[in-house]
């Protein structure tokens, strides 16, 4: 039985094949590794995740953030922000540390998955 149905929306490939298999091999199915943005959005339609990895930082128009706040607007699913940007680098207004989660890059296996952990825990309570 799966812990949980994760969406991982990363532009480095490299980057989201780790998260994939590191995800895979805890227990956790993932659903779609998504590169952009708008397929990320569209994978949320199809699908329907209970979590979604997203890096702040993506090509394309919209950035993670933005991405983040569409889908958590239409869907309710939380989302776990992936950055490498050093300190409190979110805009004022456009993230809450306190509601929107995040890790750091790099980061270890152990951290992430206790940060998803939470965030799902988080999840049904407020369902």
């Amino acid at each position: 039985m799966s812990k949980g149905r994760i969406l991982i929306v990363e532009d480095e490939l490299i980057i989201g094949e780790d998260l994939r298999m590191c995800l895979e091999e805890r227990g956790y199915e993932i659903i779609g590794l998504i590169a952009s943005p708008e397929r990320a959005i569209l994978k949320c339609r199809e699908k329907l995740p209970d979590l979604i990895l997203m890096d702040v930082h993506l090509s394309g128009d919209t950035n993670g953030i933005e991405a983040a706040r569409l889908i958590k607007a239409e869907f309710g699913i939380p989302v776990v922000y992936l950055t490498g940007c050093p300190g409190n680098w979110f805009p004022i207004g456009t993230y809450s540390q306190e509601t929107d989660p995040y890790v750091k890059k790099p980061f270890s296996e152990q951290e992430l998955c206790a940060v998803i952990e939470t965030a799902l825990k988080n999840r049904g309570r407020n369902s």
